[in-house]
């Protein structure tokens, strides 16, 4: 069991590397204050709860 789940996390970190999904994650910043961002998600919270479900 521990060998399937060796090649299933080596098959998962090749497509990781091979369908680039970390390109994402170098964004740039924004300059947006903690308090700003805190009430932006309270006031969108409804919405973004949708798409949970």
């Amino acid at each position: 069991m521990m060998a399937i789940e060796a090649l299933g996390c080596a098959a998962i970190l090749a497509w990781l590397a091979v369908a680039n999904s970390f390109r994402s994650l170098g964004g740039v910043p924004i300059d947006v204050k903690p308090g700003q961002v805190f009430a932006a998600m309270l006031d969108q919270t409804f919405l973004y709860s949708s798409g949970y479900i």
